[in-house]
């Protein structure tokens, strides 16, 4: 089995709050959490995105979730305390939530793994011989007589 390697930084989204950078991204434990919580995730981030408390729940699962990874990535540093509701409604500005709100689906992205490659290509000319070689049935009736789609 091949293992995948990701850069965590091109899956994060940098925010910093009181001159501390923390490393945003939805992981699966958020995810988890906020299907736990809300039911179904897309409803979730809809709701977020017209309500304060929602969009600070929400966050607060984020931030957390940053922080953790942060203290387990830092162990011989100083470890970052996990917020409350409180202390990040504290620290957050009505235009942070602005931030917050449009951060959301850049957060997605950043979290989802890339596109894998497009499978196919060319058909080169001895693909196409093998292909004319084969025996193709041709198809009912019922199929044959059916408009053409196009």
């Amino acid at each position: 089995m091949d293992a995948i390697i990701s850069d965590a930084k091109k899956r994060t989204v940098p925010f910093e709050i009181g001159g501390v950078t923390y490393e945003l991204a939805i992981t699966l434990n958020v995810i988890e959490e906020i299907q736990r919580r809300k039911g179904d995730f897309s409803d979730a981030m809809t709701e977020a995105l017209g309500s304060i408390e929602a969009l600070k729940e929400i966050f607060l699962l984020i931030f957390n979730e940053a922080v953790e990874v942060w203290n387990e990535d830092h162990p011989g540093e100083q470890q970052r305390p996990l917020f409350t509701a409180k202390s990040l409604g504290r620290r957050l500005t009505y235009t942070d939530i602005q931030d917050l709100q449009g951060m959301l689906f850049s957060l997605i992205g950043a979290s989802m793994p890339d596109a894998p490659a497009q499978k196919g290509g060319a058909v080169t000319e001895e693909m196409t011989e093998l292909l004319d070689g084969e025996d193709v049935e041709e198809p009912d009736a019922k199929n044959a007589a059916a408009p053409d789609a196009r």
